[in-house]
């Protein structure tokens, strides 16, 4: 049995965004903490066309991001304080990204061919920013005052 070799394994040790497997119709991959994606430091969104994006939180802090955006303007965030074990969905159609603190890791299922061109990014102006980034801080204060009271 010495070379017998039934299980794969992956993982991601990086920054970023990576694959990690692909199959069929579908794909699995990792974004790990990355400066670009750090609070504060969120400058775009995106949105998938035809599937939905599924996020499960590793460990660390994370943060999900929704919007709704018309012509041409983000009219609202909504963001979550991601609990590790949980299975997040944002359905396609759904302008979205993910704020990282440095111990980060999310497992993201998806359509294999979501990132080839069944999207879009847009890149969010300055005024659009700082107002995800006060979301992004309100939403951590919040949950840590909440842990704080119990």
């Amino acid at each position: 049995m010495g070379d017998l070799k039934l299980m794969q394994e992956y993982a991601h040790k990086g920054e970023g965004f990576s694959p990690l497997y692909i199959s069929g119709e579908w794909q699995v991959a990792q974004i790990n903490y990355a400066p670009n994606q750090a609070i504060g430091s969120i400058t775009s969104i995106d949105i998938h066309f035809k599937t939905d994006e599924l996020f499960v939180l590793l460990k660390g802090t994370a943060i999900l991001i929704a919007a709704i955006r018309n012509d041409g303007k983000v009219l609202s965030f909504e963001t979550t304080l991601m609990k590790q074990g949980v299975v997040y969905n944002i359905p396609k159609m759904v302008w979205h990204n993910i704020a990282l603190e440095p111990t980060a890791e999310v497992l993201i299922f998806e359509d294999k061919n979501s990132h080839l061109g069944e999207y879009e990014i847009v890149d969010l102006s300055l005024e659009e920013q700082k107002s995800l980034t006060q979301q992004l801080k309100k939403t951590i204060f919040d949950n840590t005052q909440i842990g704080a009271t119990k």
